[in-house]
């Protein structure tokens, strides 16, 4: 199992992290969903989903990156790790708390 995680994550390059953002940013702008299509035009839908996932992208980096090089978390098994990580970057687009 370790070998195909480290495959899997040794695959992922920027290339891939480019097209896959400007992927979902494309999907999310055409579908408009959570009524972003009833209330927004395309281009305020694109400027939206642009401004969201770079949002996202850029909490979901730096905790991630965070979790996965931390000493204290060293000790924790990496799938673990970015389950914390995760958890952690969806904090700061939480509604309510």
């Amino acid at each position: 199992m370790r070998e195909t995680l480290a495959e899997i994550w040794a695959s992922i390059d920027w290339e891939r992290k480019i097209i896959a953002f400007f992927g979902g940013v494309l999907v999310m702008t055409l579908a408009g969903p959570f009524g972003t299509y009833e209330y927004m035009s395309f281009n305020q839908r694109l400027v939206f989903w642009l401004v969201v996932f770079t949002g996202v992208g850029f909490f979901m980096h730096v905790f991630q990156t965070t979790a996965l090089k931390s000493a204290y978390l060293g000790r924790m098994p990496r799938l673990l790790r970015l389950g914390i990580g995760a958890v952690l970057a969806g904090l700061p687009g939480r509604r309510r708390w």
